[in-house]
């Protein structure tokens, strides 16, 4: 997964804001930073391994539920949501991972493996367990089968493990792994609970399972000898980051031509 930052042209965070327009200008300007920073992301993952985009959202909180430490995405929540107060609303953004199938693509590698429909291969890495979709296995010394990174696939008994000297290795939809033909562990398929979540990404395609999880449904198929691309679209990814970018200067435009007409009013109100 490639890391992807803010594109050059990005109009600057004005230094300061009119106090009246503080806090909903302020949110404003991070909403689309965050939505621009989320789009660059995902199209630098475009020819990612199965790769999910994230997209973004805004949640509008009433101006004195937003302090200084409520604007950004670590502020929506229970305690942040609730009914709009007195004065401007502001938009909070919000983030949530595109789960959607990615498009498959034929290999013919016993031990390339991609999921039709929804769910997660389960590995086990340093830091814990993990989810992917990246289905490029390779068979380890001891047996073991490991994605690109060294990270162990598994079963509901820990990692699967392929007999010494076995000729053919072969899975068939739902997820049993046979080597000669006989079975040697059932692949640990798992999902998020819930219809809306994000996901913590992590090197090597991995990302962090959430609480509570689920096993995948046995509608979810396991094709051998393919893989999944990325569900992004780049043309689509790179329309979303253009308009991003116009509507963003077009906020630097308006603070602009506010601070002028609160000048010349200013300037109006002296007296002669």
């Amino acid at each position: 997964m490639r890391l992807a930052t803010c594109h050059p042209s990005c109009p600057a965070m004005p230094p300061s804001l009119p106090p009246a327009l503080r806090d909903p200008l302020a949110a404003a300007f991070r909403y689309y930073e965050r939505r621009q920073e989320v789009a660059a992301h995902n199209l630098a993952n475009v020819d990612t391994a199965a790769f999910k985009g994230e997209r973004v959202f805004a949640r509008v909180l009433g101006a004195a539920a937003v302090g200084p430490a409520a604007v950004g995405p670590a502020a929506v929540g229970p305690a942040a949501v609730g009914p709009a107060e007195e004065g401007p609303s502001v938009p909070v953004p919000d983030a949530a991972t595109d789960l959607r199938q990615g498009p498959l693509m034929d290999t013919g590698a016993p031990l390339d493996l991609a999921l039709s429909g929804p769910g997660f291969f389960v590995v086990a890495t340093p830091g814990g367990e993990r989810w992917t979709r990246g289905g490029s296995f390779s068979l380890a010394v001891d047996g073991s089968i490991q994605d690109a990174t060294g990270a162990a696939l598994l079963g509901p008994d820990g990692p699967i493990r392929i007999p010494a000297g076995a000729a053919q290795i072969t899975l068939d939809g739902g997820g049993r792994m046979l080597a000669d033909g006989r079975v040697v562990g059932h692949l640990r398929l798992e999902m998020p609970l819930g219809p809306v979540v994000q996901l913590a990404h992590e090197a090597g395609g991995h990302a962090v399972p959430t609480a509570p999880r689920v096993g995948a449904p046995g509608t979810t198929m396991v094709r051998q000898g393919m893989r999944e691309g990325s569900n992004v679209n780049a043309l689509s990814a790179m329309v979303d980051l253009i308009g991003i970018q116009r509507a963003y200067a077009a906020l630097g435009k308006a603070h602009a031509t506010r601070e002028a007409v609160e000048d010349q009013a200013n300037e109006l109100g002296k007296p002669v």
